[in-house]
Formats: structure tokens, sequence, C-alpha cells
């Protein structure tokens, strides 16, 4: 399970507890959204390969993402900036795809990464979701 019992109840929780058994029920998560993020990357394993920057806000580019089983790092564009867990991943990844235009990830987000990333986007989050599903 993907997040704190705010986000998934305790009692659904349970249930799965009793249907699959404690040692197939395991839930990650972090004090925040980010911090789930990053627990999230560090559950997968996820070392020295692509990652995909996204705005946490945009669920729509986030699921295009998520469906192709890549890795994402979630940044808010009205609060620029990366923890260290966050910068960790940045720096071990090969290849950056920074996904959607500049009014969903800021350009800043591109100098925070301090290296070539490739900028996957479209018109509008619909046409970005077709750009990734044409270009994962």
């Amino acid at each position: 399970m993907l997040g704190s019992t705010a986000t998934i109840s305790s009692l659904f929780e349970d249930v799965m507890r009793m249907e699959l058994g404690d040692e197939r029920v395991v839930r990650i998560f972090g004090n925040t959204l980010y911090d789930t993020n990053v627990e999230i990357l560090n559950a997968a394993e996820v070392m020295d390969e692509e990652l995909f920057v996204c705005n946490v806000h945009d669920f729509v580019t986030a699921t295009s993402i998520s469906a192709l089983g890549k890795p994402l790092l979630l940044v808010d564009k009205y609060n620029i900036g990366l923890s260290t867990e966050q910068k960790s991943y940045v720096n071990a990844a090969k290849n950056i795809y920074i996904i959607g235009g500049t009014g969903s990830v800021p350009e800043q987000y591109v100098k925070l990464v301090g290296k070539a990333v490739t900028r996957v986007a479209g018109a509008d989050r619909f046409e970005t979701s077709l750009a990734i599903a044409n270009n994962g």
C-alpha cells in the first residue's frame, strides 16, 4: 500500500492482511507526499537508470508515467526545490526526463538537476500523455 492511514485506512489494511497474510502486505509512506515518493523509490530499489520528473499536481501525467513502470520523482511547481533524498536520485540517474511543459515543471528544475535532461511535453496534459506513450 502506498500512503499513510490518512490515504488508505487501517481498516482496509487489516482486511488485506486477513485476505493475503501479514507478510504480503506492506505499507510504504513518509511524512509528506514527497517523502512517500522517495520511500517508494527506495522500496523499488531505483538506481542508476531513467528518472521521470513530474508535477505532483498533474495526476494525468503521473498516471501515464506509472503505467509504463518508470521511476517517478514528484516536484511542486509552486515550491521550487529538491530535498537531499530527491537530489540523490537525480544525481544517480543516467537519463532524466522532465514531463510536461514549463507551466507544469518550471525551467528552474532543469537548472537544479544540473545535467542534460529531455523534456517530454505536448500542448496540454493529454498530448503530453500521448508523447509519453509514443516515447516510452
